[in-house]
């Protein structure tokens, strides 16, 4: 929301429009300051230049991603549809991808496309939508309708934050169009680094109940990983 307002947001109106109490995005407002997400002022808060910027990101945790990626491409079997949703980890997964035979890959995500460009092996559908410069995404209403006519074997998606409720992050621009293309997929596949675990973010996009395999890396807390296989979540740990 404050990359999409490029502006002050209230605590009133994240609370109305997350359906949380006031109190909840106090809170979760302070944690993401304190990680240099946002600034924090009287009555809410404004956006920190890098708050959703894909490049500082991209460097966060690689040889992670890379073990990540390439574990989460074995999941892969030829003639699969798959939905590579956004975010660097994701794209660690395309990166893996270039040789599995006779894939068809749906992406909202301009990076992904670059990423799969010279891949023979792959066909590529790009969702149609809104350019959103700061996650070089397409979101919005024609996005959200086009998973939800899309039918994929299995989606691989990453996630601001992991927690004991599920799937949380902040850019509510993008939820509408993380949860349509979880219904679009009959397997679903989480990518995230240890990095993500109990960090803050304002919304839970989905339950552990609507995953099926969470790929992390080995410094993933344990404790939180037995939690989530309570679940029934296949832990994969590259």
């Amino acid at each position: 929301m404050l990359a999409r307002e490029q502006g002050f947001a209230s605590v009133g109106r994240l609370a109305e429009e997350l359906g949380v109490s006031e109190s909840t995005i106090r809170r979760e407002l302070h944690e993401l300051r304190e990680q240099g997400l946002l600034n924090r002022v009287f009555g809410g808060a404004l956006p920190n230049n890098d708050d959703l910027s894909f490049t500082p990101r991209t460097y966060a945790f690689v040889e992670e991603k890379r073990r990540i990626g390439h574990r989460a491409a074995e999941l892969v079997s030829p003639g699969d549809t798959l939905i590579l949703e956004t975010g660097t980890t994701v794209l660690a997964v395309a990166d893996a991808l270039h040789t599995v035979p006779n894939i068809d890959i749906v992406t909202s995500s301009i990076d992904v496309v670059v990423n799969l460009q010279s891949a023979a092996n792959a066909r590529i559908v790009l969702a149609g939508g809104t350019f959103d410069r700061h996650t070089h995404t397409l979101l919005g209403p024609e996005t959200e309708r086009f998973y939800a006519d899309a039918r994929a074997d299995k989606l691989f998606i990453g996630v601001g934050s992991i927690s004991s409720e599920g799937l949380r992050d902040s850019n509510i621009n993008a939820f509408a169009v993380k949860r349509a293309a979880i219904s679009a997929a009959a397997c679903v596949i989480v990518v995230a680094d240890h990095s993500k675990f109990g960090r803050g973010a304002l919304a839970t996009v989905a339950d552990w109940q609507q995953v099926d395999v969470l790929v992390t890396d080995t410094a993933a807390p344990a404790n939180q990983l037995a939690n989530i296989q309570k679940f029934d979540v296949r832990i994969i740990r590259a």
